[in-house]
């Protein structure tokens, strides 16, 4: 929501993720005299869900489908503090879906 500068995706007030789908918001910014679009994808949380793991991975993997002209960057986003072994995991997940090199 902060790159979009809008309140576009729902955000989870507990631990629990909140994004059960993928889902983008394309935002228009200006740069200079230029204006830039950016696609910003909302993922599931890779281990803080009720699903299982399997569903996780089928239903993160489908951000591939939003990204026709490629990605940039990608943001791993965790609550402010100590970087705990569950996010970890979690970030090891990432890395073997969608490679070291992401």
């Amino acid at each position: 929501n902060t790159l979009c500068g809008s309140a576009v995706f729902s955000v989870s007030d507990g631990f629990k993720s909140e994004t059960r789908e993928c889902a983008h918001a394309d935002v228009k910014r200006s740069a200079g005299d230029r204006i830039i679009l950016w696609r910003v994808i909302d993922t599931i949380g890779l281990h803080d869900t009720d699903i299982s793991q399997k569903e996780v991975l089928d239903r993160f993997s489908l951000f591939a489908d939003r990204t026709a002209d490629g990605i940039d960057a990608f943001l791993f986003v965790v609550r402010w503090g100590r970087f705990k072994p569950e996010h970890d995991a979690a970030l090891a997940s990432f890395a073997s879906n969608c490679g070291e090199a992401a």
